[in-house]
């Protein structure tokens, strides 16, 4: 009896169906409920999902500034699967107004993209991460901050700039160390002897 490549063979179930290695390496353990903003915080992050696998990030933000978001965003990330060089069909963005990402959801839910023929259909959802810091602060500890491919890193967009997240997370820290600084100056600490 042949087997698909794809397919290990084991004596419970011989048939195992095929996961994307993104889909293998997702965190189960992490309750994201708990991180979920309240209803009365304004919520500003979306997931884009059904996005075409062939949609490169350049293309996708093409796109979505195309449809009227241009300088309404300071987040985006679309994670990349690396070995096939493709996007694995879904992004997150960050606005920076509630109103925006509500004209967002109302403008790709079931939206057809336009570049690269599908059938696929947009969906919208608020994400379970919620603004700009929370998503940079997620995403700064990450592999994929550093990825060689800058097109596989989360863009940050502060003044108008996008930025690379390597060189935003290097400036938070700095801004931070700083701000310690600055604190720790201004204690009264005890003379040593």
């Amino acid at each position: 009896q042949q087997r698909h490549p794809r397919q290990p063979c084991r004596a419970d179930n011989p048939k195992v169906a095929f996961r994307p290695y993104h889909a293998a390496l997702v965190p189960k353990s992490m309750d994201l409920r708990l991180l979920s903003p309240s209803p009365s915080d304004a919520q500003t992050t979306v997931m884009l999902r059904n996005i075409p696998n062939r949609y490169s990030q350049a293309q996708l933000l093409h796109e979505i500034e195309e449809a009227g978001f241009e300088g309404e965003y300071d987040f985006f990330y679309l994670p990349m699967d690396t070995h096939n060089k493709t996007n694995v069909g879904y992004a997150f963005i960050n606005f920076t107004h509630p109103d925006s990402m509500q004209r967002f959801i109302q403008t790709f839910f079931g939206y057809r993209f336009k570049d690269h023929s599908s059938h696929k259909i947009a969906k919208v959802s608020t994400a379970h991460l919620q603004g700009f810091w929370s998503n940079v602060q997620h995403f700064s500890n990450r592999a994929v901050t550093h990825a060689r491919n800058s097109q596989y890193r989360p863009i940050v967009v502060i003044d108008g700039q996008r930025m690379d997240m390597s060189e935003v997370v290097s400036r938070l820290l700095a801004e931070e160390y700083a701000s310690w600084w600055q604190s720790y100056e201004g204690m009264d600490c005890p003379a040593t002897s």
